[in-house]
């Protein structure tokens, strides 16, 4: 019997247990330098092809204004092309001139991600927002300032008896190894026993 579903399918109450302990499992610190080094890899080349394209795009352009008689022997596969060419451009443009995310984080600085539509936010902001608790209003651990003000807003709740005890112990244990990897980024090695 399907007890949770992921990604559209449903899960077994044995994969569900598997997918939840993934999801609890932080990656070790090489891992995440690797997944990021591979992801800014990524950005770079999809900037450099973006690039690329562009200036074979205006290469093009300028070759068929010195060179009217070439333009008129051009086939309509090559008609096809510039279309394309000038269609994707036009998209490019347009994706750069998009609104941006307003997120601010922690330490002053902004998201950058693309807006979604009738949003503020982008897409994992606005699940986060969404996801917010609405009395502690903690923030996202997105970095170690984040995660600082989220304790004290779970100390602050815990003096003011706006939780229970035992809710702001689950809430400082779920937030410890958010806690731990923010501090190895760091390189303060809090977390490590001494």
């Amino acid at each position: 019997m399907p007890c949770g579903i992921v990604n559209g399918k449903p899960l077994t109450d044995k994969e569900n247990l598997e997918h939840q302990q993934q999801q609890n499992t932080p990656p070790s610190q090489e891992q995440a330098r690797r997944e990021e080094h591979e992801q800014e890899g990524i950005r770079e080349r999809a900037e450099a092809l973006a690039h690329k394209l562009a200036q074979t795009y205006d290469e093009l352009t300028r070759l068929l204004e010195q060179n009217p008689e070439v333009g008129r022997q051009v086939t309509d596969t090559t008609v096809k092309h510039e279309g394309v060419y000038r269609r994707l451009k036009q998209r490019l443009e347009l994706a750069n001139a998009s609104p941006r995310c307003r997120w601010v984080r922690q330490d002053g600085t902004t998201c950058g991600s693309p807006q979604l539509r009738h949003h503020i936010y982008c897409f994992a902001h606005k699940q986060m927002m969404e996801a917010t608790a609405l009395a502690l209003r903690l923030p996202a651990p997105e970095d170690a300032n984040a995660i600082q003000v989220g304790l004290m807003r779970i100390q602050k709740a815990l003096i003011e008896d706006t939780i229970s005890t035992k809710k702001a112990g689950l809430l400082l244990y779920e937030r410890r190894p958010d806690d731990f990897w923010a501090s190895k980024r760091r390189g303060t090695g809090a977390g490590d026993g001494g």
